[in-house]
C-alpha cells in the first residue's frame, strides 16, 4: 500500500515536472510552472526520494519550499528520517533555521527521533555562535532542541550534543540564569 501511495504521488509530480521545465518559456507561465515545481519537490523530499530531489532541484525548484503545515522541504525530509534527502537540499541552499510552527528541521529531527538527521545537521556548522543560535531557536510550545534532545524521553544524546552539554552551553543565555544543560553537568538533574 505505502509503495503504491509513494507511486500515485510521485510519478505525476515528476512527470508534470518535467513537462514543465520543457514547455515553461514557450509558454510563458513561469510563476505557475515554479509553483508546480515546487509542490513537487515538496511531495517527493516528504517521499525521500533523493535523486529525483536532485533532479528537482536542478531543473530549478526551491530548496525553501514549504508544503502541507508550511512546513519547509527540509523539514518534512527531517522528520521522516530521510537523512540523504535533507543533505542535498542542505547542498542547494536550504535553510537549516528556517522555521515552522514545530521550530526549525533539527528540533523537528530530534522530536520525531531521527538520529541521523540530527548528526546530519549538527555536521553542517563550521561555526559554534551559528550552532548555538540554531540548538536554542524555540518552537511555538517553548521547546529547543537542546532541552528536547537531553529530555529524559530522548534517545537522541549522541557525541556532538554530549560535547556541548559538557562544556556548559547556555539554554538560558538571554535571561541570564542556570539553564538545564549546567544543571545537568553539575549532576543536579540526573
Amino acid at each position: 500500500m505505502k509503495n503504491s501511495l509513494i507511486k500515485n504521488q510521485t510519478i505525476p509530480s515528476i512527470a508534470l515536472c518535467f513537462f514543465l521545465t520543457l514547455t515553461h518559456t514557450t509558454l510563458g507561465l513561469s510563476d505557475f510552472i515554479q509553483n508546480c515545481k515546487n509542490k513537487a519537490l515538496w511531495r517527493i523530499a516528504k517521499n525521500g526520494l533523493t535523486p529525483v530531489v536532485r533532479l528537482c532541484l536542478f531543473t530549478g525548484a526551491d530548496p525553501n519550499t514549504r508544503g502541507q503545515l508550511d512546513y519547509p522541504a527540509l523539514h518534512a525530509a527531517a522528520a521522516l528520517g530521510h537523512v540523504k534527502t535533507a543533505r542535498a537540499l542542505l547542498a542547494k541552499g536550504a535553510d537549516p533555521t528556517a522555521q515552522s510552527t514545530d521550530g526549525t528541521a533539527l528540533l523537528v529531527s530530534v522530536i520525531e527521533n531521527q538520529p541521523n538527521v540530527v548528526s546530519a545537521l549538527l555536521n553542517q556548522y563550521d561555526d559554534y555562535d551559528a550552532l548555538e543560535n540554531t540548538l536554542n531557536t524555540c518552537n511555538e510550545d517553548g521547546d529547543t532542541a537542546l532541552s528536547t534532545a537531553i529530555s529524559p524521553c530522548s534517545e537522541l544524546i549522541d557525541t556532538k550534543t554530549r560535547t556541548f552539554i559538557e562544556e556548559g552551553l547556555e539554554l538560558n543565555a538571554a535571561q541570564n540564569r542556570l539553564s538545564e544543560m549546567n544543571q545537568l553537568c553539575k549532576g543536579s538533574l540526573l
